[in-house]
């Protein structure tokens, strides 16, 4: 479980580490809906994400970082979960807001890259920029799911896990 810091209202990875806006981000959804008795000031998280804001309106993952899709889509997310919309005034820095930013990362095959110089994990990065763009934060996903009334007749057997004709 990652803490708030006191100093700057942000939260970490682990204990002793410095704030970030992915944490932050992931620890407002959260908490969002976690029990109202869990400890931590919102009004200061919201505004450790305000700190950090790129100017093209994105987040970096840890401040004064490159606009990163996966911290960008969390904080989308993180602004909705607090009841509030990315494109309001708040969340806009000059004309840019954090939808924007989001956007200018997305290729022309509809993948989005990690930042302006990265492209990894295009699978992962794109699933949180779509849930993101539609804004829909993870804290407003079902939390009960129904069990399924059947279970699967076959189940997917390997064989062999090694890569075919020479591939590495």
């Amino acid at each position: 479980a990652t803490m708030q810091s006191s100093s700057d209202g942000g939260f970490a990875a682990e204990a002793g580490k410095s704030s970030d806006c992915l944490n932050t981000a992931l620890a407002i959804q959260a908490l969002s809906v976690g029990p109202d008795t869990l400890p931590w000031d919102a009004a200061a998280a919201r505004q450790f994400l305000k700190d950090n804001q790129n100017a093209d309106g994105g987040f970096p993952v840890s401040p004064g970082g490159r606009t990163d899709a996966e911290a960008t889509s969390a904080a989308i997310q993180a602004i909705l979960a607090l009841g509030e919309h990315p494109d309001d005034a708040f969340w806009t820095v000059g004309i840019n807001t954090p939808t924007y930013a989001l956007g200018v990362l997305q290729q022309t095959n509809g993948s989005y890259r990690l930042t302006s110089r990265e492209r990894l994990r295009p699978l992962a990065v794109t699933s949180w920029a779509l849930t993101a763009m539609r804004r829909k934060s993870f804290a407003s996903f079902p939390r009960n799911i129904d069990v399924a009334e059947t279970a699967l007749k076959f189940r997917p057997v390997f064989r062999s896990i090694a890569p075919k004709n020479g591939a590495t």
